[in-house]
């Protein structure tokens, strides 16, 4: 896809355009207009995580498309779920701490919903991946040191997988770009498509 034919990313969040970066794909970031809280709030209920996960996705994707109709949108969203609770992003320092502790010497699921929309080329995909995280056991101590070290209250979960935290971790079952944000080889075969499809 040539220079001219940027795609746009629904998000600012660093970790995901630092992914995109290493895909090779040339993009523009742009925040999406689509609030994630009163989506919990009126879906977290009746939809399962994986159907939460991708709603917010696909409406992350669709604010920019019908913006930039002739262009690629990819939206995602990540969330943690544990226990059939979904965990989102931390509203406090106390809220993260909490987090941390269900999180603490149990597994749980990290599900990433991603969406691709260009509505002048009539292509619209959403999916998800889901990673199971195991977390060590950990004490008031450690939960307090991390916190201090980090800002959690833009990571679902409240933790950060890529840095600090990583001592945490006793074992990832699957895609670990996942936890972090998105999952790339899946979001990578979607744009194939895409480029497939159009001939671009």
């Amino acid at each position: 896809m040539p220079l001219s034919e940027k795609i746009i990313l629904a998000s600012s969040s660093i970790r995901r355009i630092r992914l995109l970066e290493d895909l090779g794909i040339p993009f523009d970031p742009m925040s999406p207009e689509v609030d994630e809280d009163k989506v919990l709030a009126d879906y977290g209920l009746s939809l399962s995580c994986p159907e939460l996960a991708m709603k917010l996705a696909r409406l992350k994707a669709m604010s920019l498309a019908n913006k930039h109709p002739d262009r690629l949108c990819l939206g995602a969203d990540t969330l943690v779920t544990i226990n059939g609770r979904v965990l989102g992003k931390p509203k406090n320092k106390e809220q993260a701490t909490e987090y941390l502790r269900m999180l603490s010497g149990t597994y749980h699921q990290v599900i990433t919903g991603f969406s691709w929309i260009c509505l002048k080329d009539s292509f619209d995909v959403t999916d998800h991946t889901m990673t199971g995280v195991t977390v060590v056991k950990l004490s008031d101590g450690d939960i307090k040191e991390y916190l201090s070290r980090e800002n959690v209250l833009d990571a679902s979960g409240a933790y950060k997988i890529q840095s600090f935290f990583r001592r945490y971790i006793k074992k990832i079952s699957g895609s670990f770009h996942n936890v972090v944000g998105l999952p790339v080889s899946q979001v990578y075969y979607y744009y194939w498509q895409y480029n497939e499809k159009t001939g671009k």
